[in-house]
Protein backbone atom coordinates (compact mmCIF):
# COMPACT_ATOMS: atom_id res chain seq x y z
CA UNK A 1 0.00 0.00 0.00
CA UNK A 2 2.31 2.45 0.99
CA UNK A 3 4.57 1.40 -2.44
CA UNK A 4 1.27 1.84 -4.68
CA UNK A 5 0.69 5.45 -2.74
CA UNK A 6 4.18 6.44 -3.24
CA UNK A 7 3.79 5.72 -6.67
CA UNK A 8 0.60 7.15 -7.18
CA UNK A 9 1.64 10.72 -6.04
CA UNK A 10 4.49 10.53 -7.93
CA UNK A 11 2.47 10.10 -11.24
CA UNK A 12 0.02 12.20 -10.24
CA UNK A 13 2.28 15.12 -10.16
CA UNK A 14 3.45 14.52 -13.61
CA UNK A 15 0.13 14.38 -14.93
CA UNK A 16 0.00 18.10 -14.07
CA UNK A 17 2.77 18.82 -16.70
CA UNK A 18 1.75 16.14 -19.49
CA UNK A 19 -2.10 16.36 -19.42
CA UNK A 20 -4.91 13.82 -18.85
CA UNK A 21 -4.81 12.93 -22.48
CA UNK A 22 -1.89 10.75 -21.97
CA UNK A 23 -3.82 9.22 -19.80
CA UNK A 24 -6.77 8.28 -22.34
CA UNK A 25 -7.64 4.20 -23.22
CA UNK A 26 -9.60 1.87 -24.96
CA UNK A 27 -8.74 -0.87 -23.13
CA UNK A 28 -9.59 -0.02 -18.98
CA UNK A 29 -10.69 -3.51 -18.24
CA UNK A 30 -7.13 -4.74 -19.43
CA UNK A 31 -5.69 -2.38 -17.74
CA UNK A 32 -7.54 -3.31 -14.07
CA UNK A 33 -6.44 -6.62 -14.83
CA UNK A 34 -2.53 -6.14 -15.25
CA UNK A 35 -3.00 -3.73 -12.16
CA UNK A 36 -4.48 -6.66 -10.32
CA UNK A 37 -1.47 -9.11 -11.69
CA UNK A 38 0.92 -6.79 -10.79
CA UNK A 39 0.17 -5.95 -7.42
CA UNK A 40 -0.62 -9.34 -6.87
CA UNK A 41 2.74 -10.55 -7.59
CA UNK A 42 4.29 -7.88 -5.12
CA UNK A 43 1.81 -9.58 -2.45
CA UNK A 44 3.13 -13.46 -3.10
CA UNK A 45 7.16 -11.68 -3.71
CA UNK A 46 6.73 -9.49 -0.38
CA UNK A 47 5.26 -12.97 1.20
CA UNK A 48 8.25 -15.20 -0.29
CA UNK A 49 10.92 -12.37 1.15
CA UNK A 50 10.01 -13.28 4.44
CA UNK A 51 10.85 -16.87 4.41
CA UNK A 52 13.90 -16.92 1.80
CA UNK A 53 16.56 -14.70 0.70
CA UNK A 54 16.86 -12.30 -2.17
CA UNK A 55 18.50 -15.05 -4.44
CA UNK A 56 16.36 -17.67 -3.59
CA UNK A 57 12.98 -15.88 -3.99
CA UNK A 58 14.54 -14.73 -7.34
CA UNK A 59 15.30 -17.90 -8.58
CA UNK A 60 11.94 -19.19 -7.98
CA UNK A 61 10.38 -16.02 -9.92
CA UNK A 62 13.13 -16.87 -12.90
CA UNK A 63 10.15 -19.31 -13.44
CA UNK A 64 8.20 -16.60 -14.79
CA UNK A 65 10.77 -16.46 -18.01
CA UNK A 66 9.04 -20.20 -18.74
CA UNK A 67 6.17 -19.80 -18.51
CA UNK A 68 6.13 -15.98 -20.54
CA UNK A 69 7.75 -18.09 -23.11
CA UNK A 70 5.60 -21.17 -23.48
CA UNK A 71 2.12 -18.80 -22.90
CA UNK A 72 3.39 -16.44 -25.31
CA UNK A 73 3.29 -19.13 -28.04
CA UNK A 74 0.01 -20.66 -26.83
CA UNK A 75 -2.04 -17.04 -26.32
CA UNK A 76 -0.03 -14.04 -28.42
CA UNK A 77 1.34 -16.61 -31.43
CA UNK A 78 4.69 -15.94 -31.25
CA UNK A 79 7.00 -18.56 -32.72
CA UNK A 80 8.71 -20.77 -30.55
CA UNK A 81 12.69 -20.91 -31.95
CA UNK A 82 15.90 -23.34 -30.43
CA UNK A 83 17.38 -20.01 -29.38
CA UNK A 84 14.39 -19.21 -27.10
CA UNK A 85 14.49 -22.85 -26.10
CA UNK A 86 18.03 -22.75 -25.12
CA UNK A 87 18.16 -19.18 -23.38
CA UNK A 88 14.88 -20.40 -21.28
CA UNK A 89 16.39 -24.40 -20.48
CA UNK A 90 20.16 -22.92 -19.28
CA UNK A 91 18.33 -20.11 -17.09
CA UNK A 92 16.06 -22.74 -16.12
CA UNK A 93 19.05 -25.65 -15.11
CA UNK A 94 20.79 -22.89 -12.84
CA UNK A 95 17.24 -22.31 -10.94
CA UNK A 96 16.97 -25.96 -10.95
CA UNK A 97 20.86 -26.36 -8.56
CA UNK A 98 19.83 -23.59 -6.58
CA UNK A 99 16.17 -24.60 -5.72
CA UNK A 100 16.03 -28.51 -5.17
CA UNK A 101 17.80 -28.03 -2.01
CA UNK A 102 14.75 -26.77 -0.72
CA UNK A 103 12.93 -29.70 -1.81
CA UNK A 104 13.46 -31.99 1.50
CA UNK A 105 10.48 -34.59 1.49
CA UNK A 106 8.32 -31.84 3.60
CA UNK A 107 6.21 -30.37 0.94
CA UNK A 108 6.25 -26.99 -0.81
CA UNK A 109 7.23 -24.71 1.93
CA UNK A 110 4.85 -21.46 1.95
CA UNK A 111 7.65 -18.91 1.17
CA UNK A 112 8.38 -21.62 -2.88
CA UNK A 113 4.91 -21.38 -3.09
CA UNK A 114 4.30 -17.79 -3.10
CA UNK A 115 7.38 -17.35 -4.67
CA UNK A 116 5.94 -19.45 -7.85
CA UNK A 117 2.54 -17.57 -7.70
CA UNK A 118 4.14 -14.62 -7.91
CA UNK A 119 6.21 -15.73 -10.79
CA UNK A 120 2.89 -16.92 -12.66
CA UNK A 121 0.99 -13.15 -11.69
CA UNK A 122 4.06 -11.03 -13.11
CA UNK A 123 4.33 -13.55 -16.58
CA UNK A 124 0.36 -13.17 -16.73
CA UNK A 125 0.96 -9.25 -16.70
CA UNK A 126 3.86 -9.44 -18.94
CA UNK A 127 1.32 -10.64 -21.78
CA UNK A 128 -1.05 -8.26 -20.80
CA UNK A 129 1.51 -5.57 -21.33
CA UNK A 130 2.37 -7.21 -24.52
CA UNK A 131 -1.24 -6.51 -26.03
CA UNK A 132 -1.65 -2.91 -24.61
CA UNK A 133 1.49 -1.99 -25.83
CA UNK A 134 -0.48 -2.28 -29.76
CA UNK A 135 -2.53 0.79 -28.65
CA UNK A 136 -1.85 2.52 -25.23
CA UNK A 137 1.23 4.85 -24.76
CA UNK A 138 3.83 3.92 -21.54
CA UNK A 139 2.42 6.49 -19.86
CA UNK A 140 -1.07 5.37 -19.18
CA UNK A 141 0.51 1.59 -18.85
CA UNK A 142 2.98 2.63 -15.60
CA UNK A 143 0.18 4.78 -14.22
CA UNK A 144 -3.11 2.82 -14.22
CA UNK A 145 -1.20 0.21 -12.25
CA UNK A 146 -0.49 2.23 -9.43
CA UNK A 147 -4.05 3.79 -8.99
CA UNK A 148 -5.28 -0.07 -9.30
CA UNK A 149 -2.92 -0.83 -6.57
CA UNK A 150 -3.99 2.31 -4.53
CA UNK A 151 -7.62 1.04 -4.55
CA UNK A 152 -7.06 -2.41 -3.68
CA UNK A 153 -4.24 -2.20 -0.85
CA UNK A 154 -4.99 0.79 1.24
CA UNK A 155 -8.19 0.03 2.60
CA UNK A 156 -6.66 -3.41 3.26
CA UNK A 157 -3.74 -2.02 4.77
CA UNK A 158 -6.12 0.38 6.79
CA UNK A 159 -7.34 -2.11 8.58
CA UNK A 160 -4.23 -3.36 10.36
CA UNK A 161 -2.13 -0.42 9.90
CA UNK A 162 0.82 0.85 12.04
CA UNK A 163 2.47 3.77 12.27
CA UNK A 164 5.39 3.93 9.83
CA UNK A 165 8.74 5.44 10.15
CA UNK A 166 10.10 7.68 7.14
CA UNK A 167 12.64 5.33 7.05
CA UNK A 168 10.01 2.80 6.08
CA UNK A 169 8.71 5.32 3.52
CA UNK A 170 11.77 6.11 1.78
CA UNK A 171 12.61 2.23 1.44
CA UNK A 172 8.89 1.93 0.02
CA UNK A 173 9.39 5.06 -2.40
CA UNK A 174 12.81 3.85 -3.35
CA UNK A 175 11.09 0.12 -4.24
CA UNK A 176 8.22 1.71 -6.22
CA UNK A 177 10.62 4.33 -8.21
CA UNK A 178 13.33 1.10 -9.34
CA UNK A 179 10.15 -0.84 -10.13
CA UNK A 180 8.53 1.99 -11.98
CA UNK A 181 12.31 2.01 -13.91
CA UNK A 182 11.77 -1.78 -14.53
CA UNK A 183 8.42 -1.86 -16.09
CA UNK A 184 9.47 1.63 -18.28
CA UNK A 185 12.18 -0.56 -19.89
CA UNK A 186 10.46 -3.67 -20.04
CA UNK A 187 7.58 -1.91 -21.53
CA UNK A 188 9.80 -0.31 -24.12
CA UNK A 189 11.35 -3.68 -24.34
CA UNK A 190 8.12 -5.45 -25.33
CA UNK A 191 7.15 -3.13 -28.17
CA UNK A 192 9.85 -4.13 -30.37
CA UNK A 193 10.75 -7.65 -29.39
CA UNK A 194 8.82 -10.63 -28.36
CA UNK A 195 7.22 -11.26 -25.01
CA UNK A 196 8.88 -15.08 -25.35
CA UNK A 197 12.56 -12.85 -26.32
CA UNK A 198 12.31 -10.40 -23.28
CA UNK A 199 11.95 -12.36 -20.45
CA UNK A 200 14.60 -14.68 -20.52
CA UNK A 201 16.95 -11.47 -20.83
CA UNK A 202 15.82 -11.15 -16.99
CA UNK A 203 17.73 -14.13 -15.58
CA UNK A 204 20.88 -11.43 -15.80
CA UNK A 205 19.64 -10.23 -12.30
CA UNK A 206 20.50 -13.55 -10.68
CA UNK A 207 24.46 -12.54 -10.07
CA UNK A 208 23.21 -8.94 -8.74
CA UNK A 209 20.63 -10.43 -6.13
CA UNK A 210 23.16 -12.92 -5.31
CA UNK A 211 25.45 -10.08 -4.46
CA UNK A 212 22.56 -8.25 -2.91
CA UNK A 213 22.76 -11.01 -0.70
CA UNK A 214 26.62 -11.24 0.08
Amino acid sequence: AMRALTTAAVFLSLVMFKGTDQLRTRRPVAHFLRGVLWYGSLFFIFFALRQMSIAEVNAYLFVEALLTVLLAVVVLGEKLTARKITATLLGLAGIWIMCVPRMDGFGVPLGVAAALIGAFCFSAQTLFAKVLTRTENNFSMLFWPQIIGVMIWVPAALMIWHPASLADWLYASGAGFFAIGTNYMMLRAVRVADASVVSPATYIALPFSVAVDL
